[in-house]
């Protein structure tokens, strides 16, 4: 006989808020509009699906593809998600160095938390983009944005 958990699963969820249009033609070397329509009803269906099953997430905020949609960023925290951040531009931290990313998780942090008026307590950085050799000073910065993660 095989047991039935009693407890429901612990669900770990974390989610990239970006507009995928415009980096894919960054991506690309082309030029692609963004698309914050798209953007808005992505969001919102992931959204109403978290809270049909009543489950949370964690947000990774892009500023860059947000900064023109601030109410999509009010919505996820009013909706009792936690904010974290993709950083501002989505450059890839081996290439700009650690001096150009203080200053993007600088003014990436700071819109959030003026924005909502939440803590961030996360970074995801973008592309897996941190060298080895950096990864001392990418946490020390971190740590000192207020991150813990």
């Amino acid at each position: 006989m095989v047991a039935v958990p009693t407890t429901p699963p612990v669900i770990l969820l974390t989610i990239d808020v970006e507009d995928w249009y415009d980096l894919s033609g960054e991506l690309t070397g082309g030029t692609v509009r963004q698309r914050p329509e798209a953007l808005a009803r992505q969001l919102d269906r992931v959204l109403e699906l978290l809270a049909r099953h009543g489950q949370r997430a964690t947000f990774f905020c892009l500023g860059r593809s947000l900064v023109g949609s601030p109410e999509l960023v009010r919505r996820v925290a009013q909706a009792g998600h936690e904010l974290g951040t993709h950083g501002w531009s989505h450059q890839r931290l081996f290439r700009t160095g650690m001096p150009a990313f203080r200053e993007d998780l600088r003014r990436a942090v700071g819109w959030l938390r003026d924005l909502t008026g939440q803590p961030v307590w996360g970074h995801r950085a973008p592309a897996f983009s941190v060298a080895p050799e950096q990864l001392e000073e990418f946490y020390d910065i971190c740590l000192d944005a207020g991150l813990v993660y």
